[in-house]
């Protein structure tokens, strides 16, 4: 079923739908990010929220009942807290959506719609059908059939561009990518920046990309929220990575990147335009870019990983002891 399908099917048998609420873990929960992030930019009568899945279900939202509807993501498919939140979900009467990497998985099995995602690895596949385009076209297909959203089309038309964008950003990357990880290697500390739909892309790359993966200490600052504490670490001597994005939110990156010019020197800057975004609309490219962030901080991790003779996959805790 996809998601205009899915949409019609659920407002047949729900009088409205109220809130969305969109429940995850880690990368999972980064996928996320840039639907929640429309939903609050576009919708004018459902309000939307995003939590982790402990949170979901250790301080469950009182808003949360037959009305609502609850989007959930796990790669492996077996997440246990996605899995509480289902059940918690299901008790309260909320409709169920389901993302899961691995069919047949407990959550694969735990909503009333229940997505297996593609790998754009294989053959036949696309990045749209990555988890955060899926949600976000599921969300623009419900904002078109309640509140008349006009910007569908150009949604549609941005999923169409979008392994265009991605496979030409990833190859316009490369070389710049092995210079970094030779310049960066060796840092005690990071400090990723970004803003927008995008800053689920800073939070996951320091958490997931440089923390989980690679054991290295990193912190995700907001470009906005720079300028009130954390500008005050800047040096010469400090290691940045700011996501510069492409719609609305790109004048608050713009504003962190002047300030690490003047008073900064180690710094990289990966910027949407740069690499290509801007062939899909500008009313709604700000939704795309994450996706085309997280495939390009992809090469930059698996320099820095290859240098350091630190395997992505290696891990001590995760995994490993009870936890």
């Amino acid at each position: 079923m996809n998601p205009g399908e899915m949409i019609k099917d659920i407002l047949t048998k729900k009088e409205s739908v109220k809130n969305v609420f969109f429940v995850a873990c880690g990368g999972s929960l980064v996928e996320f990010y840039p639907p929640k992030y429309f939903m609050d930019a576009e919708a004018k009568s459902c309000s939307a929220f995003l939590y982790s899945g402990k949170e979901f279900v250790c301080a469950a939202p009182a808003s949360l009942g037959e009305n609502s509807l609850v989007l959930l993501c796990s790669h492996s498919g077996k997440t246990p807290e996605v899995l509480e939140a289902a059940a918690l979900a299901r008790e309260r009467g909320a409709v169920i959506v389901t993302y899961a990497g691995v069919a047949g998985t407990p959550v694969n099995e735990a909503g009333d719609y229940n997505v297996v995602y593609g790998n754009a690895t294989e053959e036949g596949s696309h990045y749209g059908d990555s988890p955060v385009l899926l949600s976000l076209r599921l969300m623009g297909e419900l904002l078109a059939a309640t509140e008349e959203y006009p910007l569908l089309d150009q949604l549609k038309d941005g999923i169409s561009k979008i392994d265009t964008v991605i496979y030409h950003a990833m190859e316009q990357v490369e070389e710049r990518a092995r210079v970094w990880g030779r310049a960066y290697e060796k840092e005690d500390m990071m400090y990723i920046l970004g803003s927008g739909p995008a800053f689920g892309n800073v939070y996951g790359f320091a958490i997931c990309s440089m923390m989980e993966m690679q054991w290295q200490h990193a912190a995700y600052i907001h470009s906005a929220e720079y300028f009130h504490g954390p500008f005050e670490v800047t040096d010469k001597n400090t290691a940045y990575v700011v996501l510069e994005s492409s719609g609305p939110a790109r004048c608050m990156d713009e504003r962190a990147i002047r300030f690490l010019k003047q008073y900064g020197a180690k710094y990289e800057v990966v910027d949407a335009k740069e690499l290509g975004a801007d062939i899909i609309d500008e009313r709604v490219v700000d939704y795309f870019t994450p996706l085309m962030f997280y495939k390009v901080m992809c090469v930059y991790r698996k320099e820095l990983a290859k240098l350091r003779n630190h395997p992505l996959e290696t891990r001590r805790y995760m995994g490993k002891v009870e936890y």
